[in-house]
């Protein structure tokens, strides 16, 4: 018998971590791209 676990053993589990990295990842370009907004347009006047 194969020990190994199978393809939907913790999927929720899985995909939960997949969808935290990906929004992790869009609100570190958010912040990074409205700092430097704010930069540009502190600096502008």
């Amino acid at each position: 018998m194969d020990a190994t676990p199978g393809p939907l053993v913790n999927r929720v589990d899985r995909l939960r971590l997949l969808g935290n990295g990906v929004v992790n990842q869009t609100a570190a370009k958010a912040f990074a791209t409205l700092s430097a907004r704010l930069d540009k347009h502190l600096k502008a006047e």
